[in-house]
């Protein structure tokens, strides 16, 4: 059988194609150095990586779906209050966001750490607030990362337009360590997250039907701080939630596993308090 594009035969196409050569380079003893060094470096910070793998089965964006909640949102909160569980303090929280409405549009953050998702946490490890309370914080806290969200999106954040500044004042040689762009530049990431895209290949799969056990977790990413965790997250169907955590076994104050573990209970914990509400309203 011979293939044929635009009426030329793909045997003839093929004929066409120099065969490959393979590329001499010349190494110096300088830039053979440079190339070990680096691998060195690059085998230290895997073996310094403690990754796991989030593979939530319980129930997934169907559910989120019912309680009229951001997918987003839910993940985000849930974070920050597994975050209040694993460590006691809450974390500075970044969260990538697409600018694809824009020529040449890459990302802008989204500070995920809000008045409002403070209060929420608050009042989930309050053994004293009442389930209506903390619901009614939750949905406020989910309505402000939405917008947050959708104003990153449109290039309403502030993270991209600070970072430009600053860049002028080191090159202008106008930055000092006390002003305020430069200490807002230097505070730590404790907590690097991002969702992954799962549906793009739109409409040549059902995730949701046929092609369940086809779904996989995908990539991640490291932390950004030193004492961080870096989640890479993703609902790939209607009854599943993955994440990919990791942080560096150099530090005292991070585990993998202990955070993968706190990010399923508060999970559940937000889940059990919508049930909960819902059941006192009679829905």
């Amino acid at each position: 059988m011979c293939v044929t594009c635009r009426g030329v035969a793909w045997r003839d196409v093929t004929r066409r194609i120099p065969e490959p050569q393979r590329l001499k380079c010349n190494l110096t003893p300088e830039l053979t150095q440079s190339i070990n060094a680096a691998y060195k470096h690059n085998l230290e910070a895997i073996a310094n990586l403690d990754l796991t793998i989030l593979q939530f089965e319980d129930w997934g964006k169907g559910f989120v779906k019912k309680a009229r909640c951001s997918p987003d949102a839910f993940a985000q909160l849930a974070m920050q209050l597994a975050y209040r569980m694993d460590t006691g303090r809450k974390a500075l929280v970044y969260e990538a966001s697409v600018t694809r409405f824009f020529s040449h549009g890459r990302t802008e953050t989204v500070r995920s750490l809000t008045v409002e998702s403070k209060a929420f946490v608050d009042a989930m490890v309050d053994p004293k607030a009442t389930n209506a309370d903390r619901v009614a914080k939750f949905r406020a806290a989910a309505e402000v990362h939405s917008d947050l969200y959708k104003n990153a999106m449109v290039g309403q954040g502030v993270d991209r337009h600070l970072f430009g500044l600053y860049l002028v004042m080191r090159g202008f040689k106008w930055a000092k360590d006390d002003d305020f762009i430069s200490q807002a530049i230097r505070i730590p990431w404790t907590l690097s997250t991002s969702q992954s895209p799962q549906n793009q290949t739109q409409g040549r799969w059902d995730p949701n039907g046929k092609d369940a056990k086809m779904i996989s977790p995908g990539g991640g990413f490291g932390p950004v701080d030193k004492d961080g965790y870096g989640v890479s997250y993703m609902f790939p169907n209607d009854n599943v939630i993955f994440a990919h955590i990791s942080s560096k076994k150099s530090s005292d104050s991070t585990d993998s596993s202990r955070f993968k573990g706190n990010i399923a209970k508060a999970l559940n914990m937000i889940k059990a308090s919508i049930e909960e509400d819902f059941k006192s309203k009679g829905k």
